[in-house]
């Protein structure tokens, strides 16, 4: 017995896995945003101490943050298209007002994909600089904000599913107690 027919709430079923993917982007994206700071801090420090073995270990550090970063916009990417299925779905099963805002925060999650494949693609630019030269601190304005751009996005990312998932749940809730009171 699955679903409805074993008294389980079916909606919840379906946003496990969401709220799974939202999580995992998250904590990917702080990881990839973790990695780029150490690969700047070294970045600073090779010059200052006169370690050029260190620049080459930067240089690393910022090309695992390129692979964390595009990891969090796959995962980003995959979540928003699940996201943009689902509230489909229960769009053509019963056209609600309140879905016609979720498909709209679905395009805005789309769009914070598509930042995050960006993102990605900046940071990997990085990873050269860093390698090749030894003059880093005239680079270091452009890397910090790339670095602030990565950390503020940390936020947007969680609130914005998080919000997201929330208004889908309480929608899918409304819908099957409107459901059960018809009965």
């Amino acid at each position: 017995m699955r679903g409805a027919d074993a008294g389980i709430d079916t909606a919840v079923l379906e946003l496990a896995p969401l709220w799974t993917q939202a999580q995992r982007a998250y904590q990917s994206a702080c990881v990839g945003a973790q990695w780029l700071v150490l690969g700047i801090c070294a970045a600073f420090l090779a010059p200052k101490l006169e370690l050029g073995w260190l620049a080459r270990v930067a240089a690393m550090a910022v090309a695992v943050s390129a692979l964390f970063h595009g990891r969090a916009a796959w995962l980003e990417t995959r979540f928003a298209l699940a996201v943009r299925a689902c509230v489909w779905n229960r769009w053509r099963a019963n056209a609600l007002p309140e879905l016609a805002c979720l498909r709209r925060l679905g395009r805005g999650l789309a769009w914070a994909a598509v930042a995050g494949w960006t993102l990605a693609g900046v940071v990997s630019l990085l990873v050269f600089p860093i390698g090749l030269s030894y003059e880093l601190p005239g680079l270091l304005k452009a890397y910090a904000l790339i670095l602030a751009i990565s950390v503020l996005r940390l936020p947007y990312m969680a609130t914005a599913s998080r919000r997201l998932l929330l208004e889908l749940d309480e929608c899918s809730h409304r819908v099957a107690c409107s459901d059960v009171a018809a009965m």
